[in-house]
């Protein structure tokens, strides 16, 4: 068999030396010494050193600074004591030490280079004080890269382990009462986030557990439950179901129920006016409940805007006088759950009810387009504006002296009327008071009148001031007097 001859390199080029001969399979193994930063060494085939060299390529050295990754570090502490922390560079280095570490929270203990790292990970143990943050620094420019005169990281580098001795605490929602068999959602609602919290950490008692919604990383999750008729459903969260990083909780079991009851009694008030006003006297309010209750008394009914007396009745309906005090709303209120149903356990109403008497002043008026001055019998239109939306105003309800009314039209709050002046003298419109009303009360209060003034003689002007006769070109004043006052 013909001996088959291996290429070997040899090397050349200004980038670096390339010793001794090497196998082209792996020419670029070892066989590159002292290589320069931000350089290259050009590779050559041949078979002897005389021989024509083949072209195998370029080996780039770029001049990269070594950077520096805190690799190894509790995101969370809880206790006093030692923890190891490791820092991983791209490239070997020498030069690095424990003092180019900076350690907040705590200090340093054993610092060394990891065995087999090729001095690329170093380890230190970092001793944390109790309620405290421990950070770890390597500072800038602390190491020196492969090359022997680069220096890394660029930047300091830092990680913290957060102390964190509290264990998520959780709040469970459910309905306080409940009365069919309709589902409801239980919330649980914790102190932070939380991971590993499942369905399977919760425990239903009277009622099944249907779906769960919430992921790892959540501070809010929910259940569906479908209660059994008839009996209080119990949820529990169950210790140390769930964690924060480094503690576990809640640190004992926590459980809330929805008690089961019949559907709470309602409340209907009657007898409260829409409207009140000052001559309104103390009048009487109904409470139907919808169903015979107990434990309902007159220190369970509120009112505002006045006050209450003759508090009575038993069973499904009760009676108050109200009083109102004059001049503001009154509010009639049964407070929540204020009395007892008739199975002796579930209180009424669900929420608070409310009945209001709204206090309502008089209506007023203001009569508009009455001109302040006429001379003629040509008609004009007034305007009746109220100050509300009023019934039974009628032309009746309008007087006209010194002129005749016509077309009398309008509604609500307001209205008009056409006047015709009789000539050679005033006209006055005028509505009479109580002439409309608003539902409750009637105005305006007294009588509300506009006068057009007639006037036909057109004014007269008398001049004085002007000399007889003049012989200078002296200024002189001169002075016009009207028989009325004039625009």
């Amino acid at each position: 068999m013909d001996k088959i001859e291996r290429p070997v390199l040899y090397g050349s080029g200004v980038g670096g030396t390339l010793s001794g001969q090497h196998d082209q399979e792996d020419p670029l193994d070892d066989g590159i010494s002292n290589p320069k930063r931000n350089s290259e060494v050009h590779l050559e085939s041949r078979k002897s050193p005389k021989a024509t060299p083949a072209y195998l390529g370029d080996v780039n050295r770029s001049n990269a600074v070594p950077t520096a990754e805190i690799t190894q570090m509790p995101a969370k502490i809880n206790t006093a004591g030692f923890f190891v922390a490791k820092i991983t560079f791209s490239e070997s280095v020498t030069g690095f030490t424990s003092s180019d570490l900076s350690i907040s929270g705590g200090f340093s203990g054993t610092f060394f280079a990891v065995a087999n790292s090729g001095r690329r990970i170093f380890q230190v143990d970092i001793f944390a004080f109790a309620n405290s943050n421990v950070t770890l620094t390597v500072k800038a420019n602390s190491a020196i890269g492969s090359d022997g005169s680069t220096t890394g990281p660029a930047q300091a580098v830092s990680a913290t382990a957060i102390w964190d001795a509290t264990a998520p605490t959780v709040d469970i929602g459910v309905p306080t009462k409940i009365s069919s068999t309709a589902d409801f959602t239980a919330t649980f609602t914790f102190s932070e986030a939380v991971t590993g919290f499942i369905k399977g950490d919760i425990m239903v008692t009277g009622g099944t557990a249907g779906a769960f919604a919430g992921s790892d990383g959540d501070t809010e999750y929910t259940l569906g439950i479908t209660p059994n008729s008839g009996s209080n459903v119990t949820v529990e969260v169950g210790a140390n179901s769930v964690s924060d990083g480094i503690n576990m909780g809640p640190s004992t079991a926590v459980s809330a129920t929805a008690t089961w009851g019949a559907a709470p009694p309602t409340v209907a008030i009657t007898g409260v006016p829409p409207r009140i006003n000052s001559t309104t006297a103390a009048f009487p309010v109904t409470f139907t409940f919808s169903e015979s209750v107990t434990n309902f008394v007159t220190g369970d009914v509120t009112v505002t805007g006045g006050t209450k007396s003759n508090f009575s009745g038993n069973g499904a309906t009760y009676t108050l006088d109200v009083t109102p005090a004059g001049g503001s709303d009154v509010t009639v209120t049964v407070a929540e759950d204020a009395a007892t149903g008739s199975d002796g356990s579930t209180t009424g109403p669900a929420s608070a009810v409310s009945a209001t008497a709204t206090w309502d002043a008089a209506p007023t008026v203001n009569i508009t387009g009455v001109p302040a001055r006429i001379n003629s019998t040509a008609a004009f239109t007034a305007t009746f504006t109220f100050s509300e939306s009023v019934m039974d105003f009628v032309t009746g309800d309008v007087t006209v002296t010194g002129g005749a009314k016509s077309n009398f039209t309008g509604s609500g709050s307001s209205y008009s009327l056409e006047v015709t002046p009789a000539g050679g003298s005033d006209v006055t419109v005028t509505v009479a008071a109580n002439a409309a009303t608003d539902g409750l009360n009637t105005g305006p209060a007294s009588a509300v009148s506009a006068i057009a003034t007639w006037d036909a003689v057109a004014p007269t002007v008398d001049i004085t001031g002007v000399p007889a006769r003049i012989n200078s070109t002296t200024a002189f004043p001169v002075t016009f007097t009207f028989s009325e006052s004039v625009t």
